[in-house]
């Protein structure tokens, strides 16, 4: 996974300003590498908010709506073209594009509040921090 995760932090630095979430706010979010407090370097925005991965997804199709989606947020991206393997989009039903990581569909937990905070790690043993 380290040599994934050097692949995506370059390839963020390239498209960043086209990366967001779909949070209150409207960030953008470009991601990269993040040490959180137990030493693990999981794929975080640069300010540490943690991108997750579902296990009820299927290879580049979201299953995360609704409610789940208010609470899991997708990262989505506004230009497929920019992105890279092993990055890659999915579309969602609304037509916005999700990112991937090797055709998971990412999200961030409405849940962490700092940056760091993996509480939605291992929650209903589906969801997952992307851990190098």
């Amino acid at each position: 996974m380290k040599f994934a995760l050097s692949i995506l932090a370059v390839t963020f630095v390239v498209f960043s300003s086209n990366v967001s979430h779909a949070d209150e706010a409207g960030r953008f979010a470009p991601l990269t590498e993040f040490k959180i407090a137990d030493g693990r370097d999981v794929v975080s925005t640069a300010d540490g908010k943690v991108a997750y991965t579902f296990d009820v997804d299927d290879a580049n199709v979201s299953n995360c709506y609704d409610a789940c989606a208010k609470a899991w947020p997708p990262i989505l991206v506004k230009d497929a073209s920019e992105v890279k393997d092993p990055m890659g989009t999915t579309k969602r039903k609304d037509g916005s594009l999700q990112l991937t990581l090797e055709g998971q569909p990412l999200y961030f937990y409405a849940g962490d509040k700092k940056a760091g905070d993996i509480k939605g790690d291992g929650l209903g043993n589906v969801w997952h921090v992307i851990v190098d």
